[in-house]
Parts: C-alpha cells; sequence; structure tokens
C-alpha cells in the first residue's frame, strides 16, 4: 500500500516528471522511483524470509530479468531518502546500503529509534539525526491534531498462569469475550460521537471475532494483507463518504497509510514496541477537514507478561508531550 501512496503522491507532486515504480511485480523506472524495499531485497539475492518488512502485505514477485535493472539503480541513484527509516537496522537494509553509493542519503521516520539498543546501526547507515520535530511542535503547528488516550481496565486474568507468552495471548486477547465486548463499547462510543474509528489487531482469527461482533452494531470493513489494493481503496472511500462506520485492520494499517479522516483508534492488539505504539497513533493525528483531535482507546491488560506491555505503552505515549493520558485509578 504504502508503495502506491507514494507512487500517485509524486506523480502529483512532480507532474511534469516521469515517475517510476518498482515494485509489487513492475518495474517501470523513470526520472524519480518509488521503490519496494521487498523487490529491492529480492533483486540483490535475498530469501523471502530474510526481507524483514514491517507490514504484512502480500506484495508479487519480480521476474529475474529485471533484478539487473535493480541492481543498476540502485547503484547509480545519486539522491536516495529510505522513508520508515527506522527499520534501516533490519538485516535485508543493511545487504541493500552496501549496494548503493549515492551521493546523498536521507531516512525518515515518526519514531526513529529501536526498543532493541540498534540506533548504532541507523547512524551507521544514515549518519546523525539532522532534525528532530517533536509531535507537540506538529501540534502546536497545525500538521498534527491533539491525541486523547484513555486506557480501558480489562478483568484480571483467571486461568493457570502461562508460560508460553503466544498461548497467553490466545486465551486473554484473541478469545477473551469480556475484552472484546470492551473493543466493542469503546468503537461504539467513538462512533456515536462523531468520530471514525480505526481498530487494530494482530491476528486474523482476532480479526474475524472483533469483525463478527461489530458488524453487527454498525457497517465495518475488515482488512488484511490478503486483500487486494482494490479493497483498500474501497475501504478508503467508503469510511471518507460515511457508507461505513469502521475500519477493522491488521499490521497493514500500523505504518505508512494515509487515511486522514479516521479520527479515532482502537488498540485491539497488545505489545510493547515503541515503535508501533506512535505509529499507531500516527494513523489517525493527521488533520483532516474540522478535525481537532483524535480519540484513542488503548487496554490496561491484567495479565502475565501483558500488563507491562500495557505500561510499557502508557510510558511511550507519555514520553510526548503533546499527548494526553488518561491511566484508571
Amino acid at each position: 500500500m504504502l508503495l502506491y501512496q507514494f507512487y500517485y503522491l509524486f506523480k502529483d507532486l512532480f507532474s511534469e516528471a516521469n515517475i517510476g515504480i518498482v515494485g509489487d511485480g513492475k518495474c517501470e523506472i523513470g526520472d524519480i522511483n518509488i521503490v519496494s524495499v521487498w523487490t529491492a531485497g529480492q533483486a540483490i539475492g535475498l530469501n523471502k524470509s530474510d526481507i524483514l518488512v514491517e507490514n504484512d502485505d502480500d506484495e508479487k514477485s519480480m521476474e529475474p530479468e529485471k533484478y539487473n535493472e535493480i541492481r543498476n539503480l540502485l547503484k547509480e541513484a545519486k539522491l536516495q531518502i529510505l522513508d520508515e527509516c527506522h527499520v534501516s537496522a533490519a538485516p535485508s537494509l543493511v545487504e541493500i546500503s552496501k549496494q548503493i553509493n549515492p551521493e546523498h542519503l536521507y531516512g525518515m521516520s515518526a519514531s526513529p529509534w529501536r526498543d532493541d539498543g540498534s540506533d548504532l546501526l541507523i547512524e551507521a547507515f544514515l549518519g546523525h539525526k539532522i532534525v528532530d520535530i517533536s509531535a507537540s511542535t506538529l501540534i502546536d503547528q497545525g500538521y498534527l491534531v491533539q491525541p486523547y488516550i484513555k486506557f480501558i481496565k480489562v478483568p484480571k486474568y483467571q486461568g493457570k498462569i502461562k508460560k508460553q507468552y503466544q498461548t497467553l495471548y490466545k486465551h486473554y486477547i484473541v478469545e477473551n469475550e469480556v475484552r472484546n465486548n470492551l473493543v466493542l463499547e469503546a468503537t461504539r462510543n467513538m462512533i456515536e460521537k462523531g468520530y471514525k474509528p480505526l481498530i487494530l489487531f494482530n491476528s486474523i482469527k482476532h480479526g474475524d471475532i472483533l469483525y463478527e461482533l461489530l458488524s453487527k452494531e454498525f457497517p465495518c470493513t475488515l482488512l488484511s494483507g490478503k486483500d487486494k489494493m482494490s479493497v483498500r481503496n474501497q475501504a478508503k472511500e467508503d469510511i471518507e463518504t460515511g457508507k461505513i462506520k469502521a475500519i477493522l485492520a491488521s499490521r497493514i494499517f500500523d505504518q505508512g497509510v494515509d487515511v486522514p479522516c479516521l479520527s479515532g483508534l482502537v488498540v485491539g492488539s497488545s505489545g510493547k514496541s515503541s515503535v508501533r505504539a506512535l505509529q499507531r497513533i500516527g494513523r489517525v493525528i493527521r488533520p483532516s477537514g474540522n478535525k481537532k483531535f483524535a480519540a484513542i482507546a488503548d487496554f490496561v491488560d491484567d495479565a502475565q507478561y501483558l500488563k507491562n506491555h500495557s505500561l510499557a505503552r502508557k510510558k511511550i505515549y507519555e514520553s510526548e508531550k503533546g499527548f494526553i493520558v488518561k491511566w484508571p485509578t
């Protein structure tokens, strides 16, 4: 999705230039080129399992006869810009960095640090940080709207202590009827107040459960990496026009998706990644029309592992001065 968003954005910005696209099975090289990391890694010989990108898009593979053109493009482009540069410490990006030799290389991200301490690898690739603009500054200047983040307490886990995280996640997050009804209630409240919410989940099974629950009360759309671009574009149009009241989405909406009319967020999943937490908030704080605020519902999960994850998200939200965070007493 991000590949095409940039492609059409650059076509609008540089109407006199020939904008190329390299990715999703396409290799149309122009004056300015939008290149998928997945396809670039494929062209230099990386296996699919080695190419780490933080979404689950089902991108089409490139025909091998195009690999040489792509490698030449990587070597010859004198200005290169890496969006979502917090992923540049991934092994695939490290390998790609060895194949390029630009005169100017820039990275951009709304969350340019890592929880795993690999910031030094990012600087080794991109150099020192040039500009750091806080969210509060962007809110004050009207580039973002202010988020109000409310944590909702989930009842304590009553089952036996689960040693394996995935087993606990399944019982307490995915199949927890009480928690899923809290997701429904938070979504309903937002819709009644005029917000257009995005509900995020991790597993496809959780998405199916939530969709069955929510779709009984209001029109909504369920999206995952399995859906074609046409389906995603239709969902974007439907939420903008009011045909649907909410979008449920997997990790394809964690970063890089531009649907400015979204004004509410329900974090149906858990997790402690600071990058992912802020990227998710970024989905709903882009200005649009008369939108002045964004409503975010997150959860205090009272279970092994998960409570610490909730506290970690609270901490990262509070690190942004422009964010208003409410924690239950």
